[in-house]
């Protein structure tokens, strides 16, 4: 594998990683946030409640943002074969 290969690949990768894992850890800290500021705001002290709003978030994003992954995946995949 030349050189410029290994670095074009390693950067597609990081590309990878970033446009996988933002909208997740946006989305888990987005709701994280809602629920924080709905529990200060009400008598409501409950942690699960907050463990429930991120995994529904998290789940919510990788169901609609699915495809997306996948094609990247895919494409980083193909990339590596060449």
């Amino acid at each position: 594998m030349h050189t410029t290969n290994l670095y074009d690949l390693i950067s597609e990768g990081l590309r990878a990683l970033v446009l996988i894992g933002a909208p997740i850890f946006l989305a888990s800290s987005l709701a994280g946030l809602v629920m924080g500021v709905f529990q200060s705001t009400t008598t409501i002290r409950e942690p699960v409640l907050g463990y429930a709003a991120r995994l529904l978030a998290v789940g919510v994003v990788l169901y609609l943002m699915l495809p997306g992954f996948i094609a990247t995946v895919l494409r980083l995949s193909e990339m590596g074969w060449k």
